[in-house]
């Protein structure tokens, strides 16, 4: 597993945010919009050591490029990267899918600096 994050968000400003959020606390991120982006980086260059993934994107959601991503750890035999998914939608049923799928936590948007620290230093500890 690689040293850094990828932060997957359709919406430059969360991607920003989050990447000066992390950059901040010294962890090395790559933000990408879109769940083919990185299952395209993936691919090509391994797993990061967590990912942070915006459940609601057009084209590929959340939920299915996490999907897709465990398809591919499990090809080229890799461990499941953890996912911590970041979302604004309330709604205690998309948590439940996020976590029932494997994601090792849910970061509501906007997010606070302190709380996307902490779930992060939880998420790889």
């Amino acid at each position: 597993m690689g040293d850094w994050i990828a932060i997957v968000d359709d919406d430059m400003a969360n991607l920003k945010v989050a990447g000066m959020i992390l950059s901040r606390n010294n962890w090395k991120a790559a933000g990408m919009k879109s769940g083919k982006a990185l299952l395209d980086y993936v691919r090509d260059n391994g797993t990061p050591k967590l990912v942070l993934l915006d459940v609601r994107m057009p084209e590929m959601d959340g939920i299915e490029t996490m999907q897709k991503l465990r398809e591919l750890e499990q090809e080229k035999g890799w461990p499941a990267t953890p996912v911590l998914f970041l979302s604004g939608d309330e709604n205690p049923e998309t948590k439940e899918k996020c976590i029932a799928l494997g994601a090792i936590g849910f970061v509501m948007k906007p997010f606070i600096a302190g709380d996307l620290i902490e779930s992060v230093k939880k998420a790889i500890s």
